[in-house]
C-alpha cells in the first residue's frame, strides 16, 4: 500500500499491460531514436511502472483510462515502426492481475499477422487462436493446406473469403467471370482436398490463409457465418 501511495496509484482503479517488442530480425541504426520514441509515449500515460525486457521488450503497466487516451499515440508509433516493431494491448484487470494482463498482451502482440503490428486483447476473436499458436506450427500448418497452390488460385480463394463468399461480388472484383472463379475454386478444391464452398473446408482454408507468411495482404476481419454458391 505504501507503494501505491508514493507512486500515486489506487488499488481500485483498472490497469492493462502494454508490451512493445521490436523485432528480432532488425538491427536498426536509429535504435536510439526508437527507444526514446517508446519511452514518450509510455510517458504519456503517466504511469511510473514501466520496464525494458531485454533485448528486444519493453513493457507498460497503465491505468484504464490513461491508457485510452494514449491509444492514438501507440498507433502512431506502431505506424511510425511497421517493421521493427509489434504493438500488444492486453485486457485491464486489478493491479495485482497484472500478470494475466501481460499474457493477453504477449497473445495479442503474437497474433499480428498479415501486415498488422498493433493489436488489443479486447477486440480480437480467432486471432486469440493464432496468437496461442507457434510461428512455426503456423507456418507449417499453412504450407501443408496451400502449398500445392498457385498465385492465381490463391489471389482468387481470398477475393472469394473478402466477399464473405459471394461468387458474383468475387468475380466482379477479380475482373473475371463467374465460370472462372468456379473453375479456380474446383481447381483449389482437387489441389488441396478441400472445398471452400462448404463450411467445414472453407474454415481450414480461411485459417491457412490467415497464418500463411506468402500471403500477408490477407487479412479478412471475420469468418463468414452463411456460406453462398450463388
Amino acid at each position: 500500500m505504501d507503494f501505491l501511495e508514493q507512486k500515486k496509484l489506487s488499488d481500485a482503479s483498472r490497469f492493462a499491460t502494454v508490451i512493445v517488442k521490436l523485432n528480432a530480425k532488425y538491427n536498426p541504426s536509429n535504435l536510439y531514436l526508437i527507444e526514446q520514441h517508446i519511452r514518450r509515449v509510455f510517458e504519456s500515460t503517466g504511469s511510473p511502472l514501466s520496464s525494458f525486457q531485454y533485448p528486444h521488450e519493453y513493457i507498460l503497466i497503465a491505468e484504464k483510462k490513461a491508457l485510452e487516451k494514449a491509444l492514438d499515440q501507440m498507433k502512431e508509433l506502431a505506424d511510425t515502426y511497421h517493421d521493427i516493431l509489434t504493438i500488444g494491448i492486453g485486457s485491464d484487470h486489478a493491479l495485482m492481475h497484472q500478470n494475466r494482463s501481460y499474457r493477453e498482451a504477449d497473445i495479442a502482440r503474437k497474433a499480428c499477422i498479415g501486415g498488422i503490428n498493433f493489436a488489443m486483447y479486447d477486440t480480437l476473436n480467432l486471432e486469440i487462436i493464432m496468437g496461442s499458436i507457434g510461428e512455426d506450427v503456423r507456418h507449417q500448418y499453412a504450407e501443408k493446406i496451400l502449398g500445392k497452390l498457385d498465385e492465381k488460385a490463391i489471389r482468387c480463394l481470398r477475393q472469394y473469403f473478402d466477399c464473405a463468399c459471394h461468387l458474383k461480388e468475387a468475380a466482379s472484383l477479380l475482373f473475371i467471370h463467374e465460370k472462372t472463379l468456379k473453375y479456380q475454386l474446383e481447381r483449389v478444391k482437387k489441389l488441396t482436398g478441400y472445398d471452400p464452398t462448404h463450411f467445414q473446408d472453407a474454415v481450414t482454408l480461411y485459417f491457412a490463409l490467415l497464418v500463411s507468411p506468402q500471403y500477408p495482404n490477407f487479412s479478412s476481419p471475420s469468418l463468414p457465418v452463411m456460406m453462398s454458391r450463388t
